[in-house]
């Protein structure tokens, strides 16, 4: 009859033959060395799958005892398995980091653009139209061409000043035509 018993270090049930008590066994799973004790003087639960044995005869593996307590948070910070702090992990003393707030858009640069496109689209209608929105928009763009809108503020200043410059010239024409009879 083969003997029956738990690794001391994985509890793992480990089954050899019944001339082997009293001698000790290496561990297929964790190489922990455990006596082998007397036959009948230990008998394990039944119904486990088997795999692999100490002897060379099928051993009867059970699945080890859960650990004392909760499971670990993988996500605390904490000492990695060897004891030592993770040195990717954000510093704990600022808590868990979040997401923060976008940070907040001056308006009058987007004004800028939208006042340069639209002034490109009155051009050919309105001179007047396209020089008022091309005072306005490049008036926004300079405003706000320091701040964190920097790309749209300057954006808005190149359509600005081209509106007004092609309002400015039609104007003329349109007065000198005016003007030639």
């Amino acid at each position: 009859m083969p003997i029956e018993f738990r690794c001391r270090g994985c509890s793992r049930l480990l089954r050899t033959g019944d001339g082997t008590a009293g001698q000790t066994a290496r561990c297929p799973d964790c190489g922990v060395l455990t006596v082998i004790p007397a036959p009948g003087a230990s008998a394990p639960p039944s119904g486990a799958g088997g795999r692999g044995s100490v002897s060379g005869e099928p051993a009867w593996h059970l699945p080890p005892p859960p650990p004392p307590g909760p499971a670990p948070d993988p996500f605390s910070p904490g000492p990695d398995a060897a004891g030592e702090p993770n040195p990717y992990q954000a510093p704990t003393q600022y808590g868990t980091p979040g997401y923060a707030l976008p940070p907040r858009r001056d308006g009058r640069a987007t004004a800028s653009l939208v006042l340069g496109l639209v002034g490109l689209l009155t051009l050919c209608c309105c001179a007047p139209a396209g020089i008022a929105t091309g005072i306005v928009g490049l008036v926004f763009g300079v405003q706000t061409a320091q701040s964190e809108d920097r790309g749209m503020a300057v954006a808005g200043i190149v359509l600005n000043s081209i509106v007004l410059l092609i309002s400015v010239a039609s104007m003329l024409v349109s007065i000198a035509m005016i003007a030639a009879g």
